[in-house]
């Protein structure tokens, strides 16, 4: 062997070895905060490929009136339900005609052909797929009057994935400028139970990674359970049992500030008279 590789050899492991120790020390150097950050967002990437829609959002049907006249542009499965209940019958393929006469047009906007494409860049991958985004949050919509929830589907729009992401931020973002305008002064903080928490987090685990988890710590999680549920732990309820309180906590944590912020919704909406 010629000596100059001998001779690099421990230069080249003496290189490794400190790159190493640098980004073990910049890793450790990031404050918690952005590591959770980080951590959320490659969850989310690894989740992509089952979050993304199967199929195309838009199919841009279009529904006429007895007269031939544009009434609206609609999904192909509204298309079908028509014609299943006879309210109406195919003009061409992508098109149908009622068979009624219709009260009133409605906006514009309804006769307007939708692309499948994300909203915010335009662009997106066709081959990455696209996002459902609600516009008001479902912690939100859930909690409105019907005529404000009700065929608003201009309230959903399409994103990409990377754009989902900067949505979902701003979205949170808006989500705390209500949560400190609107909430009740009343109320100082959120009320939260966080034994509830606990007990969540015990079934998440024994659901998921029951296996991995040493026998010892597994009795721990059920006896954990089995005193504040007062039965016993059965694999096929802790699904179940763990939704509700996820779903008990949400509602809870989002109940008082939603109910200030759907008051003067309804009210600024019957003002301008858009609905």
């Amino acid at each position: 062997m010629p000596a100059s590789i001998i001779s690099s050899g421990p230069t080249i492991f003496g290189c490794t070895l400190l790159s190493f120790i640098f980004i073990k020390l910049v890793q450790d150097a990031v404050p918690p905060h952005i590591k959770k950050a980080q951590h959320k967002r490659n969850r989310f990437l690894r989740m992509i490929p089952k979050l993304v829609m199967k199929s195309q959002m838009y199919s841009n049907y279009r529904m006429l009136s007895q007269s031939g006249e544009l009434l609206a542009i609609i999904s192909e499965k509204k298309a079908s339900w028509y014609v299943r209940k006879h309210l109406a019958s195919y003009a061409s393929s992508t098109s149908i005609q009622l068979n009624f006469l219709e009260k009133a047009s409605g906006p514009s906007f309804i006769r307007a052909p939708k692309t499948n494409s994300c909203v915010r860049c335009r662009f997106g991958s066709a081959n990455s797929g696209y996002m459902r985004h609600f516009i008001v949050p479902k912690c939100y919509r859930q909690l409105f009057p019907k005529k404000f929830k009700s065929h608003l589907s201009h309230d959903i729009v399409l994103v990409c994935p990377g754009c989902h992401i900067f949505c979902g931020q701003a979205t949170d973002f808006r989500m705390h400028e209500l949560d400190r305008k609107f909430r009740d002064p009343n109320v100082k903080e959120r009320i939260v139970d966080a034994s509830k928490n606990e007990i969540r987090s015990y079934a998440n685990a024994l659901i998921s990674h029951k296996l991995k988890i040493p026998p010892q710590v597994v009795r721990k999680y059920e006896e954990k359970l089995r005193s504040s549920t007062g039965r016993a732990c059965r694999r096929s309820s802790l699904p179940a049992r763990a939704g509700r309180t996820s779903s008990a906590l949400r509602t809870r944590s989002t109940s008082s500030t939603t109910s200030s912020f759907t008051r003067t919704f309804a009210k600024t909406k019957e003002t301008s008279g858009s609905l």
